[in-house]
């Protein structure tokens, strides 16, 4: 090997003998040569098996540098943003305070009680049964208490003992604590029942109240629609007629002991007088206008 390198060198010097330079120069181009190949041959074999534990620890590293700047790293890629779409908006609702319904009133002024009375008068009795010009239709007062006023059978009002305050000036004399005057109040009864009333209000509607609502809005001033007529006579003791057995009859209805014969005795002078005691009329036992109406008041 040394000889034909040697041969070699010497040619591309065109040199015909092989001097010690030459010979020197092969020797160390032969060995510069095996050094390369044995290199060639060894450091593929060792790159190949430090390739996989390169690329390991790259990973590691990469990983742990990660996770230290995880923060940093973080900052730099933002959550996501929610897009949410816009809502259709309705149309703004102003909600109005539906006002409460009261209910109608029990208590009553004046007009509206009398008017009340005088329907309740048409509706029981009829419109035609008073015709006759010698018949006439009032409202007849009457002061009693309310033991008396519940044996009643025709409708009534009750003028009540407690007046309703009212903020609209009245009669008022200057200088007066007050410049608010009452206004009356009344209660309207269809009917009196066996555990109370019935009671129309403002609307005309029948109401059933007990008897502690009756206790608890009394008044002893009542009134009711009265036919009379103008030359009604007075009936005392001695008469006959149809009239005194009129009388005798509603006498015995509400548990007076008298018989209706059309004579006015003494037994039905005697009862008179207890009925219009009770009542808390003058008992004289003379049957007159204010006596009729209570009478009318009480029969059926």
């Amino acid at each position: 090997a040394v000889c034909d390198r040697s041969l070699l060198i010497g040619y591309a010097k065109d040199e015909f003998t092989i001097s010690k330079g030459t010979v020197r120069k092969a020797v160390e181009d032969i060995r510069g040569n095996l050094a390369s190949e044995m290199g060639a041959r060894f450091w593929p074999k060792r790159l190949g098996r430090l390739l996989p534990v390169l690329v390991a620890l790259l990973i590691i590293l990469a990983g742990f540098s990660i996770w230290i700047h995880r923060g940093d790293i973080l900052k730099i890629f933002p959550g996501e943003e929610t897009i949410r779409l816009p809502m259709p908006q309705s149309k703004e609702t102003v909600a109005v305070p539906v006002p409460e319904r009261k209910e109608p009133s029990l208590f009553l002024d004046d007009q509206v009680s009398i008017a009340g009375l005088f329907k309740l008068f048409r509706d029981r009795d009829g419109k035609d049964r008073y015709a006759d010009d010698r018949v006439h239709v009032g409202l007849f007062p009457f002061s009693t208490e309310l033991k008396n006023y519940t044996v009643f059978k025709k409708p009534f009002r009750i003028l009540l003992d407690d007046p309703e305050p009212s903020e609209s000036p009245g009669t008022v004399s200057p200088g007066s604590p007050s410049d608010t005057v009452s206004s009356p109040r009344y209660l309207l009864i269809q009917e009196i029942t066996a555990d109370g009333a019935v009671v129309i209000d403002a609307e005309g509607r029948d109401n059933r109240v007990n008897r502690a609502f009756l206790e608890s809005h009394q008044g002893q001033r009542v009134s009711w629609v009265y036919p009379y007529e103008n030359k009604s006579l007075t009936l005392v003791k001695g008469m006959i007629g149809p009239s005194i057995a009129k009388v005798q009859q509603t006498l015995r209805q509400i548990g007076y002991p008298v018989e209706p014969t059309g004579i006015f005795d003494d037994p039905t002078f005697q009862n008179i007088k207890k009925f219009q005691a009770y009542f808390g009329l003058k008992p004289d036992g003379v049957v007159g206008r204010r006596t009729k109406a209570l009478l009318y008041q009480v029969s059926k």
